[in-house]
């Protein structure tokens, strides 16, 4: 499965911190400006790390100060030799860390 992130928000600061962590990842990170603002977009050829990606949009965006259901995160995959591309548009209503019971 072949999946691009892309992700909007008006906190420049989010989308510096989430590009940082994806490079580190090794995805290539592309900056994008549209109508609707500044963005980022991630090429994920291993959609293995996504939810880590997730989980950094709110973590970027309670570093920054932001609410974690501003930042906008488009994703869109596709699968094997399928023509048809998904597209799904995310946005955080809530993000916690809470500490977990020690095994």
């Amino acid at each position: 499965m072949t999946a691009q992130m892309t992700l909007e928000s008006e906190s420049a600061s989010v989308l510096e911190l989430v590009a940082d962590y994806a490079r580190g990842l090794g995805y290539q990170v592309d900056r994008t400006t549209d109508p609707a603002g500044a963005s980022i977009r991630v090429q994920l050829p291993d959609s293995r790390d996504l939810l880590d990606l997730i989980s950094h949009i709110g973590l970027s965006a309670a570093k920054a100060g932001v609410p974690s259901d501003e930042p906008l995160c488009k994703v869109s995959f596709r699968r094997g030799n399928v023509k048809a591309e998904v597209t799904l548009a995310l946005r955080l209503a809530e993000f916690a860390i809470t500490a977990s019971a020690a095994s």
